[in-house]
C-alpha cells in the first residue's frame, strides 16, 4: 500500500477545504472543523511529522491540565469523528471531480488521495516533455513480476511433489490457479482449492523467529470469501524456497479478524510442504461441504436515534440559597417581576445554573459569598455516577425550557414531551425537512367518537420521551417517539395505555424514522423570533456506513391498507431511511 500523500499549501487544496468547510457536515460541527483547519494549516506548513497527542490537544482543545490522561482521549475521538466526518462528506455531499483529502489511520495530518488531479507546476510539464523527445521507453518486465512468477512456481513445484494436479489460471482477477486433489492411484477427484499466491524478497511483515503478519485489501478479501470452494492463501520467499499457507475461509470466520484483515501466520503450523497434503485433502473435501455463496457486498447507512449534543456553555454556576424545592424558588422569582427561565435545579440548598447567578435576579435569592464559577468540560467527563445524574437534570432542565419555547410541554404523567393544544383545538401541523425533500406531519389532532361523532373521542399528540447518554467523551439525547393522548386537548385520556399500544402494533419502521428525523429537526431548527437563552446546541443524527445489508424490498412489510396509512400519517421514506436503531 502506497504511503500517503500529507497535502501541500496549493490554491487547489485551499479550495477544496473551504468548501468542506461549507458543507453541511461541517457547518454546524465548529469543534471538529476547528480541529480540521489546525491539521490542514500544520500540513500545509510541513509539520506534519510533529502533529502529536498533547500539541493538537494544546492548540485545539486547551485542556485545564495538560497532562491529564483525558486530554488524550479527547484528541483520539476527536479525530475518529474527523475521519468519518470526511468520509460521509466525499460520499454524500461531494462531487465525483473533487479533490479527495483525508486523515491517514494512525496520523494526525492531512492527505490528498489523488495528489495527480492537482495542477501541476510548469516545471513538472516542462520536464515531462524533455523526458519524451528522448526517445520511447523500452518494453520492460519488473523485478516484481518475477518474483511473483517464482512464487507461483514454487507453489507448482510443491503440488506436483504431493502428487497433486496444478492448474494456473492466466487471465485471472484474485486467483492464481486451481489445485485438483488426486488420489495415490492416479484417480482425479474434481474436488478443488483455488489458491492466490502472495511473493516477496524482503522480510515479511512484524516477522519473527516463530510468526509474521499479512493484511488483506479489502476486496480482495470480498472476492475470495464470496464463491462455493476453498481459497487458501500462500504467502512465499522463493528466494529460501519458504511458503506458508491459511485457508481464508476458516480463518476469516471470526469477525474480529474479519475486521481487521488480518493474517498471523505461525511459521511452524502453517508451512506450505508434504506435510500440508493430509490437511489440503480435508479442506477440498469436507464430509459437511455444500454450496457455499457468499452474501453480495450492499451498502448501507443506518441512522441511529441519537443526536449529538454539539455544544455546551464553558461554565456553570453554584450558589448555595435559603430555598429548599423549585416551587418556593420559583415563586420568589416571580415576585421580582421579572421573566426568569428555568434551566437550573436546585439540589440540598445549592442552586446550580447556566445563568450567571451573579446578576439579577439570582442575586436575590443566592448567598453571593458562595457564588462560584466552576469548568464545564470536567464536570461533562465526570465517571463520578452522582455527579452524572446531577448533569443530566440540568440538562433535561435545559431542554425542557428550549422545546416549550417551540410549543412543546412536558408531561409528568406520561414522563414525555409532547406537542401542546392551539386555544381551538384545531388540527395541527409541523413542516420540516426529511432527508430528502420537504414534508409535514400531523403533530396534534382530534378523532371523533363513532358512537357520536359531534363530540370527539380523544386528541392525539405527537411525543417525544429524550433521554441523555454519554459514549465515550459525547453527550447525546435519544430520541424516542412516542404519542400523548388526551381527553380534552389538556388532560390525559383514561384510554391512553390501549390507545398508545394499538398504535405502536401499526406503525411500521418508516413511520418511526419520520418521526426522528421530524424531532431531531424541531431541536436544532432556529429562528430569527427565538426568546430566551439557547443553552443547549444540537448537531446531526449519529449514522454509520455499513458494507453489508439486507435487501429492504424482500423482507420489509408493504402496508396496504390505504386507511391504516393515512393515521400513521408516515412521510415516504427514502431508501437511506429504511433502517433506523432505537
Amino acid at each position: 500500500m502506497a504511503e500517503p500523500i500529507p497535502i501541500d499549501d496549493s490554491p487547489e487544496i485551499r479550495e477544496q477545504v473551504a468548501r468542506i468547510a461549507e458543507s453541511n457536515m461541517f457547518r454546524r460541527r465548529r469543534k471538529l472543523l476547528a480541529l480540521l483547519e489546525y491539521l490542514v494549516s500544520e500540513t500545509m506548513a510541513g509539520r506534519a511529522a510533529e502533529l502529536t497527542h498533547g500539541k493538537i490537544a494544546a492548540q485545539v482543545f486547551r485542556p485545564k491540565d495538560s497532562s491529564d490522561p483525558k486530554s488524550d482521549a479527547i484528541v483520539r475521538i476527536s479525530a475518529a469523528r474527523l475521519r468519518a466526518a470526511l468520509d460521509q462528506y466525499f460520499s454524500r455531499e461531494a462531487r465525483p471531480d473533487e479533490i479527495r483529502i483525508y486523515m491517514p489511520a494512525r496520523h494526525y495530518f492531512i492527505a490528498v488521495e489523488q495528489p495527480n488531479r492537482i495542477a501541476r507546476p510548469r516545471s513538472y510539464a516542462l520536464a515531462r516533455a524533455h523526458a519524451s523527445s528522448e526517445g520511447p521507453t523500452p518494453k520492460k518486465i519488473s523485478d516484481a513480476d518475477m518474483i511473483g512468477q517464482q512464487g507461483i512456481n514454487l507453489i507448482e513445484k510443491t503440488c506436483l511433489d504431493m502428487g497433486f494436479v496444478w492448474s494456473p489460471t492466466g487471465l485471472e482477477a484474485g486467483i492464481d490457479g486451481y489445485i485438483e486433489i488426486r488420489h495415490e492411484g492416479g484417480e482425479v477427484t474434481n474436488c478443488i482449492i483455488q489458491v492466490q499466491s502472495k511473493a516477496t524478497e524482503r522480510p515479511f511483515e512484524a516477522e519473527t523467529s516463530t510468526s509474521f503478519e499479512f493484511r488483506c485489501s479489502q476486496r480482495d478479501l470480498d472476492y475470495w470469501l464470496r464463491g462455493n470452494a476453498p481459497v487458501i492463501l500462500v504467502r512465499s520467499r522463493p528466494r529460501t524456497n519458504e511458503a506458508y499457507w491459511v485457508s481464508l475461509k476458516e480463518y476469516f470466520k471470526d469477525p474480529a479478524r474479519r475486521k481487521t484483515a488480518k493474517i498471523v501466520f505461525d511459521k511452524n503450523q502453517d508451512r506450505f510442504d508434504l506435510k500440508a497434503k493430509p490437511l489440503l485433502e480435508r479442506l477440498a473435501v469436507r464430509p459437511d461441504s455444500g454450496l457455499y455463496l457468499g452474501t453480495l457486498r450492499k451498502g448501507e447507512v443506518v441512522f441511529s436515534n441519537l443526536l449529538e449534543v454539539a455544544d455546551l456553555p464553558t461554565k456553570y454556576y453554584v450558589a448555595s440559597t435559603g430555598y429548599r424545592t423549585r416551587g418556593e424558588l420559583f415563586a420568589a422569582l416571580r415576585e421580582l417581576r421579572k421573566p426568569v427561565h428555568g434551566e437550573w435545579v436546585l439540589i440540598g440548598k445549592m442552586l446550580t445554573s447556566f445563568h450567571d447567578l451573579g446578576e439579577f435576579p439570582w442575586t436575590r435569592v443566592c448567598d453571593q459569598g458562595t457564588i462560584e464559577q466552576q469548568d464545564m468540560r470536567e464536570w461533562a467527563l465526570t465517571d463520578d455516577p452522582v455527579r452524572q445524574r446531577h448533569f443530566v437534570q440540568l440538562l433535561n432542565s435545559c431542554l425542557r425550557e428550549q422545546l416549550y419555547r417551540k410549543g412543546v410541554k412536558f408531561s409528568r404523567e406520561s414522563q414525555c414531551y409532547y406537542f401542546r393544544a392551539d386555544k381551538d383545538l384545531s388540527e395541527r401541523e409541523y413542516s420540516y425537512r426529511s432527508r430528502e425533500h420537504r414534508t409535514s406531519r400531523s403533530v396534534f389532532k382530534g378523532y371523533p367518537s363513532r358512537r357520536d361523532p359531534s363530540r370527539m373521542s380523544y386528541y392525539r399528540h405527537s411525543a417525544l420521551v429524550g433521554k441523555f447518554v454519554r459514549y465515550g467523551t459525547g453527550w447525546y439525547l435519544q430520541i424516542t417517539p412516542t404519542y400523548h393522548f388526551t381527553r380534552d386537548g389538556y388532560r390525559m385520556s383514561r384510554y391512553a395505555p390501549d390507545l398508545l399500544s394499538g398504535i405502536k402494533r401499526l406503525e411500521t419502521n418508516q413511520a418511526v424514522c419520520g418521526q426522528v428525523i421530524m424531532w431531531a429537526h424541531l431541536l436544532t431548527e432556529r429562528s430569527l423570533f427565538d426568546e430566551g437563552p439557547e443553552f443547549l446546541d444540537f448537531g446531526a443524527l449519529l449514522d454509520f456506513e455499513l458494507d453489508v445489508g439486507l435487501d429492504d424490498d424482500a423482507w420489509l412489510k408493504i402496508e396496504d391498507d390505504p386507511e391504516k396509512r393515512m393515521r400513521l400519517q408516515a412521510p415516504v421514506a427514502d431508501n437511506r431511511q429504511r433502517s433506523l436503531i432505537i
